[in-house]
């Protein structure tokens, strides 16, 4: 199965490399993409709850990882991922974020196969 059949969609175009990357570095096996994960059921101050949805997820493992662009990873969405990060701790969920600034470099990308590597032991 190639890459195309395994990521789920949408995905940006980091996300998209990064898959490529960890592919290569025969870091798929069991690795999903876009995984929703329920948080908190709907209340007062969130109406519909909150969602997380993980960027690669080894579901087995309960291992998420995020690849945060410092575009969009700032301010009151910091505090948020600090939240996601707390709450999905609590529900068994080993979390790790990996930032970066757009486009995603090559040398990045061989950073986050590495810490991966590490991660899955």
């Amino acid at each position: 199965m190639n890459y195309k059949e395994r990521m789920k969609v949408p995905v940006s175009k980091a996300e998209y490399q990064l898959f490529i990357a960890l592919s290569r570095a025969g870091l798929t096996e069991g690795l999903t993409t876009q995984v929703p994960v329920k948080l908190r059921e709907p209340d007062d101050l969130r109406p519909h709850g909150l969602v997380t949805v993980i960027d690669f997820a080894y579901k087995r493992q309960m291992q998420a990882l995020y690849l945060d662009g410092n575009n969009v990873h700032k301010g009151y969405r910091l505090e948020r991922d600090e939240e996601i990060d707390e709450l999905m701790k609590l529900k068994g969920w080993t979390v790790v974020r990996f930032p970066y600034h757009a486009p995603l470099s090559d040398k990045r990308k061989r950073e986050i196969v590495e810490e991966v590597r590490k991660i899955r032991g």
